[in-house]
């Protein structure tokens, strides 16, 4: 068996998360700090993007506002534990 040898450059965590935004990022997902993320900390859903989502995605259905906002009040009565699979 082969021994390694010191010299072989350690793989960091900051390492592996730096190479992993810049995957995300080629495949046109930007990367976003959590703290720069509007929502409380407790809530799942980042309504925003949702709302965004629905907006564009059902744009051709003509979705509207009062729709999208009940998509949005089903989803938070759903407990995050449930979304998680997490036994209550």
């Amino acid at each position: 068996m082969a021994a390694y040898s010191s010299n072989l450059m350690k793989f960091t965590e900051a390492q592996l998360e730096s190479a992993i935004i810049e995957l995300l990022g080629a495949e046109g997902y930007p990367h976003v700090l959590g703290e720069a993320i509007e929502r409380q900390p407790q809530e799942v859903l980042i309504k925003g993007d949702l709302r965004a989502f629905l907006a564009k995605q059902y744009a051709t259905d003509h979705i509207t506002p009062q729709e999208i906002e009940a998509v949005i009040k089903q989803h938070e009565a759903y407990s995050p534990r449930g979304l998680l699979g997490v036994r209550c």
